[in-house]
Order: C-alpha cells, then sequence, then structure tokens
C-alpha cells in the first residue's frame, strides 16, 4: 500500500469531504473520527478521496519505498535554488485551484457554474466572493497560469437541505513538469460541486505550507484546524451539506487542451460537451444529476478478523493510531482504486450493510491509459464513465471479446439493514470511438447492456441507450450489488444488398403482361427515428411505429 502512503502525505491535512444522507443538524455524513475508534477496535473502510482546499506548488524530494518523502513550497523560480528543476531528484506538484473567469482569453477559470432541476432551465450561479487563502501568480515563460482560490456561489431558488443557497465548485488542475519542453504541463483535472453552510469560529484557519530548515534543507510544515471544512480561512469554515432533491449540476470551465482522454464521476445522466477554443484551450461543460453512494465503513477486532487479515490492516494507509487496535486508527482504500479484495475481506463484519450514504456530485481525468489504441486516443475528451459504486475501476474500461467490461462492488443494504442498495453506471463515449473499437461505418451504433453477478447471474436492470451530436449515450439503473460486472456490446445493422430484377425483353412480354418493378416484388422497409427525452430509437420495419413512451422525431 505504499501508493497509499505517498498520497495520504502528498495530500497532508487536506480535508476528506464526504456528502451524504440528513442528519440531525443537516451537516453531510462523514466517516467516523478517529475520536470515534475506541481501543480495541480499527475502522477499516473505503474513501471518497481528498478535496484540495488551496492551490499549491513544491517539489517532492527523497521519496523511499515506504511512501515517505520530503517537500518543500516553492513559488515561480524554478531555474535556480532549493526549486530547480534541472535537479532530476526533483518531482514537481501543482495543484492550481481555479476561480472565475475574468476575461475571454483566460484559462484555467470557471466559466459558468447553474444548477436547474432535472427538467427545467439553468439558474446562473452568482458568484459571492473567493476564500482568503494562498495564491501563486502565473510564470507564462514555464506555462504556469496562475493559482487561485475557490470561489463561493449563491444560487437563487436552489436551498440545500442545510437551509441555505451557497455553494462552492472546488476545481482543480494538477501540473507536472516536462524535462524535455522545459515548461510545466497539465496533467490530470478533477471538479466537486459541493453545497455548504458557512460556520464562523476562532478554531478555524486557512491551511498553510511554509518551509522551515531541517535537516540542512528546507522542508514544508503544513498546518490547519483540522476541522472537517470544504473551505477554510481565518474564522470561518464551509461545512459540508446536502443537495435536495431534483438538482441538476451545470459546470462550464475553460482548461488546458492537453487535458484529454477519459473521464470517470460521481454523478448520473452525465452529458458532456468540448469546444475548441484556441490552439491551446478547450471549454469543457459537464451536466448530470448529485448520485448517492453507499458508504462501507466497519470496526475491525483481533476477535473479528484472522491474522492475514491484520497484516493487511496494519500495511494499508489512512489516518492509524500508535499501533494497530490501540484506538483512533481509520484504515482505508479510495473508492476509484478498484480494491474488491478489501472490501470482500470485511464484508462479513459489516453485515452486508452500508454504514452510510453520501451524495456526492465529481468528475476527474483518468490517469492510466488503455492498451487499446481506439480507448487511448490522446486528440481529445473520449468519454466519462460514471458509477455510485462503492467500490469501482476507475479506469478506462477494459474491451474483451467484443464487449466493454466495468467491475463494480458495493454492500447489499442500505444503511437501514432492510432496503437494497440501487445500483447505477452511465457510459456516454465518443461515437467514433465506438466506431474504431468495432470498425463500425458511420451508420447509426445500437448498444446492449448486461449486468452479470459475481455468480455469473444476470440481473434484471433498466437500461437506455442512444447515440446524439457525435456521442453514444449508454445507461444502467436499478440492478443491485454486491460485486457485478457491467457488459456493453454495441452493434450496427448491416444492409442487405438488393440483387436488380432483370429488365424483360419486349419480345418476352405479351400484350396482358406488365413489368414487374423491385418496388412491388420485395417489400420495402421503412426506418423512423424516436425520440424520448434525451434518447432516441432507430425504428426499421415495413410499416414502422415509435414504442411506447416515445414520438416519431
Amino acid at each position: 500500500m505504499a501508493r497509499f502512503r505517498l498520497a495520504s502525505l502528498m495530500f497532508g491535512l487536506f480535508a476528506l469531504v464526504l456528502i451524504d444522507m440528513p442528519a440531525a443538524h443537516a451537516d453531510a455524513w462523514d466517516l467516523p473520527k478517529p475520536e470515534e475508534v475506541k481501543t480495541g477496535e480499527e475502522l477499516v473502510a473505503v474513501g471518497e478521496g481528498f478535496i484540495s482546499q488551496r492551490s499549491l506548488r513544491r517539489v517532492i524530494f527523497d521519496v523511499n519505498s515506504s511512501g515517505d518523502f520530503g517537500a518543500r513550497v516553492c513559488d515561480k523560480e524554478f531555474d535556480s535554488g532549493d526549486c530547480n528543476l534541472s535537479d532530476s531528484s526533483l518531482q514537481f506538484e501543482g495543484r492550481a485551484i481555479m476561480g472565475p473567469c475574468q476575461s475571454a482569453s483566460e484559462s484555467n477559470c470557471i466559466e459558468s457554474f447553474a444548477l436547474s432541476t432535472k427538467s427545467g432551465s439553468p439558474v446562473p450561479g452568482i458568484f459571492i466572493r473567493s476564500v482568503d487563502t494562498q495564491l501563486y501568480d502565473a510564470v507564462p515563460s514555464k506555462g504556469l497560469p496562475a493559482f487561485k482560490s475557490t470561489p463561493l456561489f449563491s444560487v437563487a431558488g436552489f436551498t440545500h437541505e442545510g437551509g441555505a443557497n451557497t455553494y462552492a465548485p472546488v476545481v482543480r488542475t494538477n501540473y507536472k513538469w516536462n524535462r524535455a519542453t522545459n515548461k510545466f504541463y497539465a496533467a490530470s483535472f478533477e471538479a466537486h460541486v459541493v453545497p455548504y453552510t458557512e460556520k464562523i469560529g476562532s478554531v478555524y484557519r486557512a491551511h498553510t505550507h511554509s518551509n522551515v530548515d531541517k535537516d540542512g534543507k528546507k522542508k514544508d510544515v503544513e498546518l490547519g484546524s483540522g476541522e472537517n471544512c470544504v473551505w477554510e480561512e481565518k474564522g470561518r469554515c464551509g461545512t459540508a451539506q446536502l443537495f435536495s432533491p431534483n438538482v441538476k449540476v451545470h459546470l462550464s470551465i475553460r482548461v488546458s487542451s492537453e487535458i484529454v482522454g477519459w473521464f470517470r464521476g460521481r454523478l448520473t445522466a452525465p452529458e458532456i460537451k468540448v469546444e475548441s477554443i484556441d490552439a491551446t484551450t478547450n471549454r469543457l461543460s459537464f451536466i448530470g444529476e448529485p448520485v448517492t453512494v453507499s458508504r462501507f465503513g466497519a470496526i475491525a477486532t483481533k476477535e473479528n478478523t484472522t491474522a492475514d487479515e491484520q497484516k493487511i490492516i496494519a500495511g494499508t494507509g489512512g489516518n492509524p493510531g500508535a499501533s494497530l487496535f490501540s484506538g483512533r486508527g481509520r484504515r482505508y482504500v479510495f473508492s476509484h482504486w478498484g480494491d474488491f479484495k478489501w472490501l470482500e475481506m470485511f464484508r462479513d463484519i459489516a453485515k452486508d450493510t452500508s454504514l452510510g450514504e453520501s451524495l456526492v456530485w465529481n468528475v476527474s481525468t483518468i490517469d492510466k491509459s488503455s492498451q487499446n489504441p481506439c480507448l487511448a486516443d490522446r486528440s481529445g475528451l473520449l468519454g466519462i464513465v460514471t458509477t455510485n459504486a462503492t467500490v469501482y475501476d476507475g479506469k478506462v474500461p477494459e474491451f474483451v471479446d467484443g464487449e466493454l467490461i466495468y467491475k463494480v462492488a458495493g454492500m447489499h443494504f442500505a444503511p437501514d439493514g432492510k432496503s437494497l442498495v440501487q445500483g447505477t453506471y452511465d457510459l456516454v463515449m465518443r461515437s467514433e470511438t465506438a466506431r474504431c473499437l468495432y470498425d463500425f461505418s458511420s451508420a447509426p451504433v445500437t448498444a446492449s447492456i448486461s449486468v452479470v453477478s459475481s455468480e455469473g447471474i444476470a440481473q434484471v436492470a433498466t437500461t437506455v441507450s442512444g447515440e446524439r451530436d457525435g456521442w453514444l449515450y449508454l445507461s444502467a439503473k436499478n440492478f443491485n450489488f454486491s460485486s457485478p460486472t457491467i457488459k456493453v456490446r454495441l452493434a450496427q445493422e448491416k444492409v442487405a444488398a438488393v440483387a436488380p430484377t432483370p429488365t424483360p425483353s419486349p419480345n418476352a412480354l405479351s400484350s396482358t403482361s406488365k413489368p414487374v418493378s423491385v418496388a412491388s416484388s420485395i417489400t420495402k422497409k421503412k426506418t423512423i427515428t424516436c425520440v424520448k427525452g434525451s434518447t432516441s430509437k432507430r425504428v426499421v420495419a415495413v410499416n414502422p411505429k415509435c414504442p411506447k413512451g416515445y414520438k416519431k422525431a
């Protein structure tokens, strides 16, 4: 689990924000805090991931096999001194929080944020202010834009479960150093939209990074209040709340055209749009509804775990106590790692029941590429895969034996121990990517979706597919967990060639016979397009009719 130790240390004290089901105080549900884990216990869980509270530029050094490393904060000098990136032992970590776009030429910024009902028109968010925390100026010569702070918005008519109408779109681009070009490049991207209420108190303070001299080197020390805030500044904290029902999020950003490939997300009914602004900047627009994620957490003890399981727990990152079962220990993997063995190992002590539920809206790039050349194309945005599964393969879907394969897992039961958890899965893919996979023509593509349990039994699920505006939309809903595999097979109708009917010679026709045309000897089929909301279907028949609920386009 060295990768998790490294990730945990890199993110430091950044808050783990999880959004969820209502509590008495309306704050979002989170995993139990360290002080709630008693001596003799260890919390084993699945985390949703960190949301960066602020921008950061620093270099990392002395990374060892355990995942430990040193780091120091940098600003804009990268050719000399302690942050000289000509030193091959240094790695750059740049987290650029986006602010609102302030000019038509600005990049790496939020162009618009709005909310709507599921069927209504979007209501634009009104910019309130940006969080008061450290900023970084642009360094154009190195390809770095300005690193800003989280913007705060209000949206008229959209009061969330916390009783306010305030929202924080926390959008971040991660930058890395390219030694060949001697410039930084946009390596990845993520966006979270979080409803919040503002709390005031002297305990709150902006997260700060500063260098101190230690062991002959300048090293980064991070300080914060330790509170679970979506954003934090001196005297103020944004506390995560629930979206109200029947809400759809609309987010449009300007981002480097280096951000390409595949996205994953926590939303449902996603829509995406990519527009080129200029040679270096794209406009990415995401629309979708927040999704309810059933969360996994269980209390492990010496009595309910084996010696082998205890070794695995001890080797897993998170927030460990002084020692295993000494209290205050929280060990977890992240949901998008696809660590299905971790979930199955402790399913019994969790009684196959979710500990809580989080209502989430986020999208992020998938770092690892596919071995399939069609799915690994880096010329633009290829697609997005979203699900509400507790654990999922947060990578590009695999293409095996003509099927796109995607694995998910979760608890069978909701926190009440009775209700079944209902799964969601959405795949939006460029039509040309699908045609590349199957060597299809430009004719319309159809799809079939199946959900198969870990025992190989097909589940009943509501599935929808359709193609529009150059994108293929596929969705599976209302299936049950524990560890199903979702399979998508695409198809395209082949147009049968009709042999021409030879024209009889005049001598072959009697005075009473008439030429027989192809149209009269062969029954012609007609094709119509039927639509239902955003879904479209092609119907081919002699007398085609739209299915119930669909209208002819």
